[in-house]
């Protein structure tokens, strides 16, 4: 699955789960209201962590709740994010071609040459670091 794609099934996922902002009270989550702080916790129940007194991880519960609150809410600007550098990447690719067309149709073997190919490959190599850091990162 391409570092796209990836973002597509996010983003799908989102789509498909409760609309809005999210919001925790302890263990519990809910969907926030429209209008009201996310600490007040006026809309519809949406689940829990479920753990109970005596579960070895019982104190996480409401540590959890809140990372699925924070990860849901924060994850539009976040794909979008990662949308706009992957964007960015391939802006700095086109860029880098026109200006290997032009270098060469100027003086072709001349100085100006070979100080393109040399910025040539360091753009090259950026644009793969980019492309694979946001790649493994999504696996």
């Amino acid at each position: 699955m391409t570092a796209r794609e990836h973002l597509d099934y996010l983003d799908a996922l989102r789509a498909a789960g409760t609309p809005g902002r999210w919001t925790s009270d302890s263990s519990e989550i809910y969907q926030a209201m429209p209008g009201l702080p996310d600490h007040v916790n006026a809309g519809d129940w949406l689940g829990e962590t479920c753990r109970v007194e005596g579960d070895p991880h019982y104190e996480t519960s409401a540590a959890d709740a809140a990372l699925i609150v924070a990860a849901v809410n924060a994850l539009p600007q976040l794909t979008a994010a990662i949308r706009a550098v992957l964007d960015l990447a391939d802006n700095l690719e086109v860029l880098q071609q026109r200006q290997a067309v032009s270098a060469v149709k100027q003086q072709p073997g001349s100085p100006q040459e070979s100080r393109y190919a040399g910025l040539r490959d360091s753009t090259q190599f950026a644009v793969q670091g980019i492309r694979t850091a946001i790649t493994e990162a999504l696996q």
